[in-house]
């Protein structure tokens, strides 16, 4: 089963180049570095914003919002890491971090 880490950053990305060393931080962070625990959180914090703001912030500000969570330094690299991949495009994250929340909304109201 994929983690929510996996699904929202790594997944979508067909087009990214990791390089040898960048795909065995990957590999750690598919693990569960960044448990689906910190995803929901993540989620939850992100359920503020309208998809018209979500879609402003960059990668930073997610990295960031997940440092707040816990996340310790080394993952809060990694994740600057893998979303600097070259062919990395991260307005298909933000679609899959939207579709998370919308996800983790539809949950909460049934």
């Amino acid at each position: 089963m994929k983690t929510l880490f996996e699904e929202i950053f790594i997944l979508s990305q067909e087009d990214a180049d990791y390089t040898a060393s960048e795909l065995e931080t990957i590999m750690k962070l598919k693990k569960g570095v960044i448990t689906d625990e910190i995803m929901r959180d993540l989620l939850k914090c992100l359920s503020k914003y309208d998809a018209e703001k979500l879609y402003e912030l960059d990668e930073k500000d997610i990295a960031n919002e997940l440092k707040k969570l816990g996340i310790s330094d080394n993952d809060y690299n990694l994740l600057l890491q893998i979303v600097a991949c070259e062919g990395y495009d991260y307005s298909k994250t933000l679609k899959m971090l939207y579709k998370g929340i919308q996800q983790q909304q539809n949950k909460s109201n049934k």
